[in-house]
């Protein structure tokens, strides 16, 4: 980085005064909304919610209360003193609203105190209202705990295929199975939480259920690929492996229809897996536009620049999309751990001032808000589900990696 570079850094950076001062300006500027927003998701990494909630009252009584105690005010003045309350309030109810989970019985209390002295101002009445409902509402604090405890769906694992549990990606349409797949992994996506997707818990096994959702979108990404391979190498017939390498290969081009990339990658990782990329002869039964029309799926979705054309894509999609999550997950990780948590800067006095990196959070939150866009703007919940198709695809067979080598070498030595 050059020194132009960290100084334009350092010059949005600061403590946590400085940062809740850009939270609530003085009235002759506005609030800067993307930044509130990336306050807000990315706070908890950088302070206590204790020492939010401080830095926000000293905000609060600076500007309303202290000028509130003079004898001699205008109308311009009560105003202005109107106005950083109210911005107070707002943004104590936006955090509160997203940061729930951290807030603790003791730091309620002081919350309601605040809210309660705050009503008894004529303008700011509303405000303080919705901020004590929100304390009061106990099913509120306590979804997240339920939603942790979450236990996973039973699934009936009977054969609903009469003859091989993998005759359903000969029996049915690529696009109906593309449907499904789809739909199965929308649902996981749909609930994973921006809290989440901080601090790399995903890759944390003691933090791994601050991060279920994710996991399990991993898994199931994992386990697809797994599927894919299996259900080519357990047809003992070339001519039946090469049929369902096609049907695969048409099921990716209906995933990329769909902009679903996330199960599409999946289709790709099963097909170019060991086992199945080293069937030579099998391959060489795939009609040329068949592999033709593989090999621009491929490109798509190739790493390189990266990837460049992947993010183009999902660009053109407009959040009507089930991302790659791998993609997301890489660059948050580079994010944290390429970027550091403080700055330095040197005071009045000479001595090192320790300031949070404010760009790195933000970062992090565009990252996690294109994610939430996604969540927000795609229409997957509007396709239309086989229950039978549904509960097979979501319970999928798949043999061990050394199996599938194993059973490689069988099909073809």
């Amino acid at each position: 980085m050059s020194s132009v570079q960290y100084l334009k850094i350092l010059d949005q950076a600061g403590d946590l005064q400085e940062l809740v001062f850009k939270l609530v300006p003085p009235t002759n500027h506005t609030t800067e909304q993307e930044f509130v927003c990336a306050f807000i998701m990315t706070c908890r990494r950088f302070c206590h919610p204790e020492e939010f909630f401080d830095c926000l009252m000293e905000r609060f009584n600076f500007k309303f209360l202290k000028q509130k105690s003079k004898t001699t005010e205008n109308s311009e003045e009560n105003a202005k003193r109107y106005i950083i309350g109210a911005r107070v309030a707002h943004i104590l109810d936006k955090w509160l609203k997203a940061n729930y989970f951290v807030v603790d019985g003791e730091l309620a209390h002081s919350m309601l105190e605040f809210a309660e002295k705050m009503a008894k101002d004529k303008p700011l009445e509303q405000l303080a209202g919705t901020i004590i409902s929100t304390l009061k509402n106990q099913d509120f604090f306590e979804l997240n705990a339920k939603d942790l405890l979450r236990a996973p769906m039973d699934i009936d694992k009977q054969n609903f295929y009469s003859s091989t549990p993998y005759e359903i990606i000969l029996s049915e349409s690529p696009e109906t199975i593309a449907d499904h797949l789809t739909i199965i992994e929308w649902d996981i996506f749909s609930r994973i939480e921006e809290f989440e997707l901080q601090g790399q818990s995903w890759n944390k096994p003691k933090h791994a259920a601050l991060a279920q959702n994710v996991v399990e979108l991993i898994q199931r990404s994992n386990h697809v690929s797994f599927w894919v391979s299996t259900s080519i190498l357990v047809q003992q017939r070339m001519k039946d492996r090469v049929r369902v390498i096609t049907n695969f290969m048409l099921i990716a081009k209906a995933l990329k229809e769909r902009n679903n990339f996330n199960t599409l990658m999946s289709i790709i990782v099963g097909i170019n897996s060991s086992p199945i990329s080293r069937l030579k002869r099998t391959f060489t039964g795939i009609k040329k536009n068949i592999l033709e029309q593989w090999n621009e799926l491929v490109d798509l979705m190739s790493m390189e620049q990266s990837f460049k054309k992947l993010r183009v894509a999902e660009e053109e999609a407009r959040h009507n999309a089930l991302p790659y999550i791998g993609l997301y997950l890489s660059n948050l990780t580079f994010m944290e751990d390429g970027n550091a948590e403080e700055l330095f800067k040197q005071d009045h006095n000479g001595e090192m001032r320790p300031l949070v990196n404010f760009p790195r959070y933000y970062m992090i939150y565009k990252t996690i808000d294109k994610l939430h866009k996604c969540q927000k703007d795609a229409k997957f919940s509007q396709l239309t589900t086989d229950p039978i198709i549904y509960r097979y695809l979501l319970e999928l067979p798949v043999l061990k990696e050394q199996e599938l080598y194993e059973l490689s070498l069988l099909r073809e030595r």
